[in-house]
């Protein structure tokens, strides 16, 4: 089997055909899919067993709701594809994306894939992608059975995940002409966080914790300080604190969880060139001495 897909299942009745129906229509055919039915209250398993009973290589499971990290850890669980995808069950993928995707493993020796061109500018050494942004080699995350999809967090479960696994190898390669279709409507996942800002701040100082234990048991605090800053930079600077609608207090908090965490894990050990290659807006804020003068700096953008 070359690929996996591996795609949690709640609450998406009115996409999921859609989405099994990209998958076959690929142009490669040698692959699984994996659906892991979390719990969902509506129609799905309904669905879920129809394309059962019409495809062998469709494979169900149900478990209790445990959040889309658990359903993907079952699914990793289950998976015996040479590469495994992770695919939302609201959205769809072109016919070409599991050929193109496989091929430039293949080709590159990959152990990760990085794929479309939305990521190009985070090439050749992302620093973390969502779970559709990457195909991984089964074997090679097999190897660290530790790394998972944190369970109860959401949002950056994925960047937690990828950051890792693309900490781990020099594997990796990129193909840009494959095309994942992010569908848009009011229930999506990301549009849910940004009504959860607590929640939402609350967690981050998990997220550290998660990057600490990493970080400590393959002692990369000092070869990979730029990695480490430029999943500061992504996740919990731009996707968080730019992005997200905080008020003042919780600008506040997150302002000082990032600093505390880059001063204590990873200026000491951040050379003078890397620093450069953060964004000038991401370095402002690493230098700035307090909230308040970079609310200043902030009005000039």
């Amino acid at each position: 089997m070359k690929i996996s897909i591996i795609v949690p299942v709640y609450n998406v009745e009115k996409y999921l055909a859609e989405c099994i129906d990209s998958i076959l229509s690929q142009t490669l055919t040698d692959w699984e899919l994996i659906l892991v039915n979390d719990g969902s209250p509506d129609n799905c398993e309904k669905i879920c067993l129809d394309y059962v009973k019409r495809d062998s290589r469709i494979k169900y499971v149900y478990q209790n709701n445990g959040g889309v990290s658990s359903a993907r850890n079952k699914g990793i669980s289950l998976a015996s594809g040479e590469f495994l995808f992770f695919m939302d069950s609201d959205d769809t993928v072109c016919p070409t994306f599991l050929e193109r995707a496989y091929l430039t493993a293949i080709k590159g020796n990959s152990d990760i894939v990085v794929l479309g061109k939305s990521f190009k500018n985070r090439m050749p050494l992302p620093a973390a992608l969502p779970c559709m942004g990457f195909i991984v080699r089964n074997k090679f995350l097999k190897r660290f059975p530790e790394i998972i999809f944190p369970i109860g967090l959401q949002p950056c479960e994925d960047g937690l995940f990828s950051h890792q696994l693309l900490a781990l190898t020099k594997k990796i390669s990129f193909e840009p002409n494959v095309k994942y279709n992010y569908r848009k409507h009011d229930a999506q996942n990301h549009l849910q966080i940004k009504k959860s800002c607590d929640k939402t701040l609350s967690q981050i100082p998990q997220w550290f914790n998660i990057l600490t234990s990493f970080y400590n048991k393959y002692n990369l605090w000092e070869s990979h300080s730029l990695h480490l800053a430029k999943f500061l930079e992504h996740e919990p600077f731009e996707l968080r604190y730019l992005d997200m609608p905080f008020n003042r207090i919780q600008h506040k908090q997150l302002f000082k969880i990032i600093h505390n965490f880059y001063k204590k894990n990873i200026r000491k050990n951040l050379k003078k060139q890397d620093r450069k290659k953060l964004t000038k807006r991401f370095r402002v804020f690493l230098f700035c001495p307090n909230y308040t003068i970079f609310n200043i700096y902030m009005c000039l953008f």
